[in-house]
């Protein structure tokens, strides 16, 4: 399947699966940006964090950052899913920039 448009704006660095909508389908979080090209190439700066739901039959759906929430503008280089007593997280870590816990909701 063709990944959406909006993820062929810019690299992908971090790809973590996890059923982030409880619908027991595993969803995707990407994450995105490479900003060490010399001057006269610019940068890859167009990501900022990306959610596909899984809707089933190998199908996903892009969901904006106003919806899912994550708006990162820095170099994502890796994700990971914490899972707390009560709450679920996700671990973004960036490049020469503090790492961001996003809360999943249940």
């Amino acid at each position: 399947q063709k990944l959406p448009v909006q993820l062929q704006l810019s690299s992908v660095n971090a790809v973590y699966a996890a059923d982030i909508n409880n619908d027991n389908r595993a969803d995707l979080i990407l994450g995105g940006n490479n900003f060490n090209f010399p001057p006269q190439f610019g940068r890859l700066d167009a990501s900022y964090g990306d959610v596909l739901i899984n809707k089933g039959n190998s199908k996903f759906q892009w969901v904006p950052p106003a919806a899912s929430g994550i708006n990162l503008t820095g170099e994502i280089k890796d994700i990971k899913f914490i899972n707390g007593r009560d709450k679920r997280f996700l671990l973004i870590v960036q490049n020469d920039l503090a790492p961001v816990l996003y809360q999943l909701k249940k």
